[in-house]
């Protein structure tokens, strides 16, 4: 048969068409069944692998076994009983005692001590030591400073004399409030004479008290 002068036999045309589409409709199944056939040995192949992966895992391990206290036992000292000794016989003594009768009566006698009356010491007379106002005693000098600043004030001074009327010691008990003033009548007043104090008519060191005002005229 030509295809290029075709026979206007229309049934040898349709019989070639079928043919021809017979054999494409089998080779799209022959392949559609081998791809299935591979997808199936690919699917059957992750599963076993998967499979035998998973069997492969061992099994966990089991919880460890906590091993039973075991208790010391101490082993007890041996303490051997002591041996008691049946006590010994105490044979009682006798003493015999013997009474011894004076044969002169003795007498107690009583020796009473003097009673010396208590006499008490007396105070001793103390007289404090002062100016000497036989002797007399120059006037302080009013310092220039404190006069143009008109300064005024009292103050109270204290003087201490030894045995020999002389002076060992002075302080300011109380401030005129101007030290210039204070240090004039101390230095001035440490230069009078004195008479020491005495203690049952003995000289002895005393303190004495001297007041001075600074005036201004």
């Amino acid at each position: 048969m030509s295809f290029v002068n075709p026979s206007p036999n229309k049934f040898g045309r349709f019989t070639v068409i079928a043919v021809v589409i017979s054999l494409q409709l089998l080779l799209v199944l022959l392949f559609e069944h081998s791809l299935s056939i591979k997808l199936t040995e690919v699917t059957k192949t992750s599963i076993a692998a998967r499979l035998i992966e998973e069997f492969k895992k061992p099994p966990p391990p089991p919880p460890p076994v906590k091993p039973p206290k075991i208790k010391k036992i101490e082993p007890q000292p041996f303490v051997p009983k002591p041996e008691i000794s049946p006590p010994a016989e105490v044979k009682p003594q006798i003493q015999a005692t013997t009474e011894i009768t004076p044969e002169v009566p003795v007498t107690h006698v009583q020796v009473s001590a003097p009673v010396v009356p208590y006499t008490p010491k007396p105070d001793p007379v103390v007289v404090l030591a002062k100016l000497d106002a036989s002797a007399g005693c120059e006037r302080p000098e009013y310092p220039q400073a404190s006069l143009r600043a008109q300064e005024e004030g009292v103050v109270v001074l204290s003087f201490l004399i030894d045995e020999n009327s002389t002076v060992k010691e002075s302080r300011v008990e109380k401030t005129s409030g101007f030290r210039r003033l204070d240090n004039a009548a101390r230095e001035a007043l440490s230069l009078c004479k004195f008479k020491a104090g005495t203690e049952n008519g003995k000289p002895v060191p005393s303190w004495v008290k001297i007041k001075y005002a600074w005036q201004l005229n």
